[in-house]
């Protein structure tokens, strides 16, 4: 725990995000780049509206190894756009 603590500490942290050219996924981080980079604000300034992935939903499991499934195959040298068509057919039930 005491990692966690020590790589989120908010100078830590912010130091961190903007040498790597990151969106930051705390508060304090978000507005001391925005603070510090007008062009960073704008897409900080977005963050709260934004949908991630739904990694949290067991659907999502599904998808995830689908696709990994499909660019195994397609490294084989099946089509992409054929495997992809049947995850999307597969998911869409």
């Amino acid at each position: 725990m005491k990692e966690i603590y020590y790589f989120y500490d908010d100078e830590r942290y912010t130091d961190w995000v903007a040498m790597e050219g990151f969106l930051p996924a705390t508060k304090t981080g978000g507005e001391a780049l925005a603070a510090s980079d007008p062009d960073m604000a704008s897409w900080i300034d977005i963050l709260g509206n934004c949908k991630f992935y739904p990694t949290a939903k067991a659907e999502w499991a599904d998808v995830k190894q689908g696709v990994i499934s499909a660019e195994q195959n397609a490294l084989l040298g099946e089509s992409v756009q054929e495997q992809l068509d049947n995850l999307q057919a597969e998911i869409a039930g």
